[in-house]
């Protein structure tokens, strides 16, 4: 864990032991010169909203390095979607955290996380990809995918009975001159599709290409229900996506 990480966590400790030492000895102060105690004098409850503000993040959470900007002056950003953290879910180390701001860095296939310390300040934590075992964010669920010859990758996952389809996402960086500086100008988004039949990850492109995936006897059900509805596996939702993968596995199950 990065180390002024560590230390911030020590600091918050320090504070809230001396807060809770500061108003234990006024109440001890007041009983000893025999006075009542009018317990309503003190505003515990601003008390605890501010140890709550102290409450440290779960340390499988933010188990992982500080986000620190580019020294580059840079055009675009390496994330998916809009460049803001928006709620999610994200499983570390087999625990589940919910309602956590995410954002998805396909550049370098990374997930990071942003919290609230000290009150009102703000930090951004890069996962260690180690200890993730997925997320959902904009309603789009990812997992680390054993990717035959390539180790792990980050996928979306779109689940139906005999079949699943994935979806890699990554964006490319690139240095470039720009008058006496370089600059870093990131590509748009791109998309790799497969589906998984069996232990298969097969690669798709267009509807010809995703039709070819199945046995000649399913192909033309297939082409018909595509282009009964106008769809193009390529700008297809996800909803559309999962009806259309419900389907395709009805035609090769029955």
């Amino acid at each position: 864990m990065d180390y002024s990480l560590r230390l911030t966590m020590h600091i918050n400790r320090l504070i809230t032991l001396f807060v809770i030492i500061y108003f234990t000895s006024i109440i001890n102060t007041i009983a000893i010169k025999g006075q009542p105690v009018e317990i309503n004098s003190i505003d515990f409850q601003e008390v605890n909203k501010y140890l709550e503000s102290l409450r440290e993040p779960d340390h499988d959470l933010i188990n992982g390095r500080v986000l620190m900007p580019s020294r580059l002056t840079t055009y675009g950003h390496p994330y998916l979607g809009e460049d803001e953290f928006v709620k999610g879910f994200v499983t570390v180390n087999n625990k589940n955290f919910n309602d956590v701001d995410l954002k998805y860095d396909v550049v370098n296939q990374n997930v990071v996380v942003e919290y609230t310390y000290r009150k009102d300040l703000k930090r951004a934590i890069v996962l260690n990809n180690e200890f993730i075992q997925g997320f959902t964010i904009n309603n789009k669920h990812f997992e680390y995918i054993d990717f035959p010859g390539e180790g792990k990758k980050i996928m979306q996952v779109l689940p139906a009975n005999a079949l699943t389809c994935y979806y890699y996402y990554f964006k490319t960086a690139e240095e470039k001159p720009e008058g006496r500086y370089l600059v870093i100008q990131i590509h748009p988004t791109k998309t790799r599709r497969y589906i998984k039949l069996q232990d298969d990850f097969i690669q798709y492109k267009s509807n010809r290409s995703f039709r070819k995936i199945f046995d000649e006897k399913y192909k033309t059900e297939i082409k018909k229900y595509l282009k009964s509805r106008r769809l193009s596996v390529k700008i297809i939702s996800d909803e559309e996506m999962k009806l259309l993968l419900q389907f395709c596995d009805e035609l090769i199950t029955n």
